[in-house]
């Protein structure tokens, strides 16, 4: 091969040598767990800091305490039972009256009338007989309720929302897992809502069907118990797939900074040897 050739090919092999090193520094820089893309509403908005960063004391609240609570999320919950579900663009005030029958106020954020539907919705004496669990997926909205129910006297239970419970629907909207909306369907006892729970938790898909009870799972659910806060099945996969890709990538990048480092290098010791 001609000394011009060989010019020209190690000229190619530098060109393709910095591309490579490109293209590796891309993949690195974007290797991570892959996360959901929030929807346009749910993106932090510029907030009064006062308000953002104001200070809310609570108490906290014991594993069974939660479990309560999100029973009575279910269909199995008694006459009565009330709760607030905080999203990023709504608020949703549920009542479950006679036979199960479930009324809920849904408050869009972006509505004219929400403080004042708020406000109107939470004057019922009926909010104040008992704690009310506050499900939060969101923060937005939530020194919005807490100042609304404070001034009313209403006492609630804060649970943030583990990952595992959040999905999205058809139109994106945040809102209960599917997995965790088959459980919530459920009319059973408390002890087989925590197994379910405890297995969903653990990245195991829930039964149809109203399981046995049994009082010792939740007990074995793992090292993170029934609150674990343990990534979703799902979750994983999309975790373990982008490590084959960055592998994969990596492992191709590496092979063509090596053959193109080997040209240069052959090139370079050819023109020494012949000059």
């Amino acid at each position: 091969m001609r000394d011009g050739q060989m010019i020209v090919l190690a000229d190619i092999a530098a060109s393709t040598l910095g591309i490579a090193l490109l293209l590796l520094t891309i993949v690195y820089a974007g290797f991570g767990t892959r996360t959901v893309e929030p929807t346009t509403r749910e993106r932090l908005e510029s907030q009064d800091i006062a308000q953002a960063f104001k200070p809310v004391t609570a108490a906290p609240l014991s594993a069974n305490t939660m479990i309560q609570h999100l029973h009575g999320r279910s269909r199995a919950s008694p006459d009565g039972t009330r709760s607030i579900e905080v999203f990023a663009d709504r608020i949703e005030l549920r009542l479950t009256g006679i036979n199960g029958a479930v009324e809920a106020i849904v408050l869009q954020r972006d509505a004219s009338d929400f403080g004042s539907r708020l406000n109107a919705a939470l004057s019922d004496a009926a909010w104040r007989e008992k704690p009310v669990p506050l499900f939060l997926f969101s923060n937005q909205l939530f020194n919005v309720v807490y100042d609304a129910v404070a001034q009313r006297g209403i006492e609630i239970a804060i649970l943030n929302i583990p990952r595992a419970l959040v999905g999205r629907d058809s139109s994106g909207n945040t809102g209960w897992s599917r997995s965790f909306s088959v459980i919530l369907k459920k009319d059973q006892p408390v002890e087989a809502f925590t197994n379910d729970l405890a297995s969903l938790l653990a990245g195991e898909e829930p039964a149809t069907q109203p399981r046995q009870a049994n009082t010792g799972a939740g007990e074995n659910a793992g090292s993170g118990g029934v609150f674990g806060f343990g990534e979703g099945i799902t979750q994983r996969v999309f975790n373990l797939y982008d490590r084959v890709i960055a592998f994969l990538s990596s492992l191709g990048i590496g092979l063509l900074l090596i053959s193109a480092a080997a040209l240069i290098l052959v090139t370079e010791w050819r023109h020494k040897a012949r000059g």
